[in-house]
């Protein structure tokens, strides 16, 4: 894990909204960022969507990403998932509407300003899991399969509403 100062650079929120992209966000100022959701309830519980915006904050939704996560239950044993040249990155995320089983969510972004280099990342989750009524872990990383500048993120709940959500991205010295 990157090891450094963290110094905030932007955070975004919305109530109401079924994504949240954070643009203009990444800059040859740093190499690595780190992000957070600080705050986030989901209409119904569900997974998160990451995907990257390109150098005019335009989603990318082409079968761009691979992503690998290790799914950590606390009552059966864990379950390694992976899929290859998907059009966004799945992260366990498992938002409850009950704020008490909340979800944490927090990850690193590498070289996304850097346009002849792939953005990898990695993402942190814990959740409640309300159809397996336990505790669950992940760990994902993954990569956007294109040479180009990124300018942000865009966070998602596959299609449910985030009342509220809030993130916070930091630069990595």
């Amino acid at each position: 894990m990157p090891v450094g100062n963290l110094e905030f650079i932007k955070s975004a929120s919305g109530t109401g909204v079924t994504f949240i992209d954070v643009t203009d966000l990444f800059s040859a100022d740093y190499d690595v960022y780190f992000w957070t959701v600080t705050k986030a309830s989901v209409s119904g519980s569900d997974n998160m969507e990451i995907n990257v915006l390109d150098s005019t904050n335009t989603v990318i939704t082409d079968l761009e990403y691979d992503w690998a996560q290790l799914s950590m239950y606390a009552n059966v044993a864990f379950v390694e998932q992976k899929n290859t040249n998907r059009p966004k990155v799945d992260t366990y995320g498992r938002y409850s509407a009950t704020a008490s089983k909340n979800t944490g969510v927090s990850g690193y972004i590498f070289n996304p300003y850097n346009s002849s280099s792939y953005t990898f990342a990695t993402v942190q989750t814990s959740a409640w899991d309300d159809g397996g009524n336990c505790l669950r872990g992940a760990k994902t990383i993954w990569v956007h399969k294109v040479a180009e500048q990124i300018n942000g993120i865009r966070l998602s709940a596959q299609g449910k509403t985030f009342s509220p959500i809030e993130v916070s991205i930091f630069g990595v010295k």
